[in-house]
C-alpha cells in the first residue's frame, strides 16, 4: 500500500488524525490515529457515502487503526447505526488494532451483525492482506470486472 498524504483524503482535528484512500476499484483503506470520535467517524462516512451515491459497492475495506487510543460510545453507535442502514453495500471489512480485547470485540460484532468483519493485531499480516486485495481488485479491473472508483 502505497501511504502517500497526497493521494488520501485528509481529516484532523484537536482529537483525531485520519486519511481515506481508494487504491482500487470497490476498495477504501483507512488510517487513523488519536481518538475515534464522532467528528472523525461522521467525516468517514460521508466519505463512504460519496462513494455508495456514484452507485459503487465497497467491496472491501481495511482501517489501519492500530494508532487509535479510545473510541467515543456516541461514535461507535452512529458508526454500528449507519452501517445497518447501508449493510447489502458493504463488503468485508479488515481492522488493524492494537489491543486483542477489541479485536475479540470485533469479531463479536461480526457475529452479531452478521458480516465479515475482520480483527488483527499484526500489521505485516494486515498490511500483506492489504496489499494481496489491491492487486487483486487491479486485476480484475484490468479483465472488466469490478467498475472503477
Amino acid at each position: 500500500m502505497d501511504w502517500d498524504p497526497a493521494k488520501a483524503e485528509h481529516h484532523e482535528n484537536d482529537q483525531t488524525v485520519a486519511d481515506v484512500w481508494a487504491p482500487a476499484p470497490g476498495m477504501l483503506v483507512t488510517r487513523a490515529r488519536g481518538v475515534g470520535s464522532v467528528a472523525a467517524i461522521r467525516w468517514y462516512t460521508s466519505r463512504v457515502d460519496r462513494f455508495l451515491m456514484r452507485g459503487d459497492k465497497l467491496e472491501i475495506v481495511f482501517h489501519h487503526w492500530a494508532e487509535v487510543t479510545s473510541f467515543e460510545a456516541e461514535a461507535r453507535s452512529y458508526l454500528r447505526g449507519w452501517a445497518s442502514q447501508r449493510a447489502s453495500k458493504l463488503g468485508e471489512a479488515h481492522y488493524l488494532v492494537s489491543s486483542k480485547l477489541l479485536a475479540m470485540a470485533i469479531s463479536a460484532a461480526a457475529l452479531a451483525l452478521g458480516r465479515e468483519l475482520h480483527a488483527h493485531t499484526d500489521p505485516q499480516r494486515f498490511e500483506r492482506l492489504l496489499d494481496e486485495a489491491i492487486i487483486r481488485r487491479q486485476i480484475e479491473r484490468g479483465r472488466g470486472g469490478v467498475a472503477g472508483t
